[in-house]
């Protein structure tokens, strides 16, 4: 699969995650690591927590479909902050 079609799929994840609030995203264990299939192609994703503070939640979500894609998967991340502001 190509890059560029992961990336949809690192969207779609920070989506889900920009509409939880601070307090569930700071109250989580990480990382987070599951695969999941959609149209018969199965995708590997790791959620990391990369910084949490009193202020904000940075979290950095990382897909791929395997193969080559592993060693350099397609990134994003989102920082959601206490007040409910958003920032990807």
């Amino acid at each position: 699969m190509k890059r560029e079609d992961l990336k949809s799929h690192v969207k779609k994840i920070i989506d889900e995650y920009s509409q939880k609030s601070y307090s569930e995203l700071s109250a989580q264990q990480y990382p987070i690591i599951y695969e999941y299939v959609e149209d018969e192609q199965r995708f590997n994703v790791e959620i990391q927590c990369l910084e949490a503070t009193n202020e904000y939640v940075h979290i950095s979500i990382a897909v791929s479909s395997g193969g080559v894609s592993s060693y350099l998967p397609a990134t994003g991340s989102v920082i959601v902050y206490k007040n409910g502001r958003i920032k990807e």
